[in-house]
């Protein structure tokens, strides 16, 4: 089957054993069909963002990834297998910002721009996320914004985050 269609996926976690619910998660991406993976990000350990009334150390700090394939899915089909990815990991979505075992995000699709509920594309934190930009650099440092039309060097570059990001 022709393959065609490029996609990132940022990997996220920051409860159990981090580490081995992102390389567990990467291999299951490996196995949706009509999919291969193109190339992986090393492994980065991210500060979590505190949110009104946390201090640091209330929160275990994230271990995040980017991985780039191709794949012939179309983009919804696509997603709703990452998500049943994240299911199959016990992630219940009750909000944005609680501690998980792990996270997906399509990041980006090719060059498809998709606002609807559920799915946006390209993710709308990317541009501002140095946890999803420091690894997305290190395999794409040219990896153009389909809407914003900047390389993720370019939005890594001009980011002011204070949040630390170590390569593991």
């Amino acid at each position: 089957m022709e393959m065609n269609h490029y996609a990132f996926i940022a990997l996220g976690s920051n409860l159990g054993d981090s580490v081995a619910e992102c390389r567990l998660a990467l291999r299951e991406i490996t196995e949706i069909p009509d999919t291969k993976l193109v190339k992986s990000s090393s492994l980065f350990r991210t500060e979590p963002l505190l949110r009104e009334g946390q201090k640091e150390g209330d929160l275990p700090w994230f271990v995040n990834a980017v991985c780039k394939v191709e794949t012939a899915l179309e983009a919804e089909p696509f997603f709703s297998l990452l998500a049943g990815i994240e299911k199959g990991h016990g992630r219940i979505r009750r909000s944005v910002w609680e501690p998980r075992r792990l996270d997906l995000d399509l990041v980006s699709y090719g060059d498809l721009v998709i606002s609807k509920p559920g799915l946006r594309l390209p993710h709308p934190g990317v541009a501002v996320r140095r946890f999803v930009l420091e690894p997305l650099c290190e395999i794409e440092p040219e990896w153009l914004h389909p809407e914003l039309r900047v390389t993720a060097r370019s939005l890594l570059n001009r980011l002011d985050s204070p949040l630390r990001v170590e390569r593991i």
